[in-house]
């Protein structure tokens, strides 16, 4: 079981980014669900931040899909490793998009890929926390469903 982290950068323009992440959900989770993947998907202000569990050669591939699609810019890895057990072992892909700009601050995700890669400060296991404390507080979030 492996585990890949992820933020970057919308490039595309902000305004279509509803439609955009509604059709990205209607494709990732039946084609995640045949593959094994689960994880998560934060859309906030421009930005991405996903997690990915599963196979880890299935896992690295969708994570260089993600790297050359034209939907994201600036692709940066937080956290590349192998895991004992999944975090979100139904989810195939939930998708929230958030309305508070100031929920996930780019500087504060930058802030744990820093901690985590260089000080060791911030483990896979806290991140993972915090995104699981992320998604445990639905009310600030839209989720986006299939279809």
């Amino acid at each position: 079981m492996h585990l890949i982290v992820y933020i970057s950068k919308f490039a595309q323009n902000s305004d279509s980014a509803e439609t955009v992440l509604s059709n990205i959900v209607e494709y990732s989770k039946h084609r995640n669900k045949e593959l094994g993947i689960t994880g998560v998907l934060f859309y906030e202000n421009g930005h991405f931040l996903q997690a990915l569990e599963g196979d880890e050669n299935i896992i690295r591939s969708k994570y260089e899909k993600i790297s050359r699609d034209q939907r994201h810019d600036e692709v940066i890895k937080i956290i590349d490793k192998p895991i004992e057990s999944r975090s979100f072992p139904d989810w195939s892909l939930d998708t929230f998009y958030i309305d508070s700009p100031a929920l996930i601050d780019t500087d504060t995700i930058v802030s744990f890929q820093k901690l985590y890669e260089h000080c060791f400060q911030m483990d896979s296991k806290n991140l993972m926390d915090f995104i699981k404390q992320m998604v445990n507080e639905l009310d600030t979030f839209k989720i986006l469903h299939e279809g």
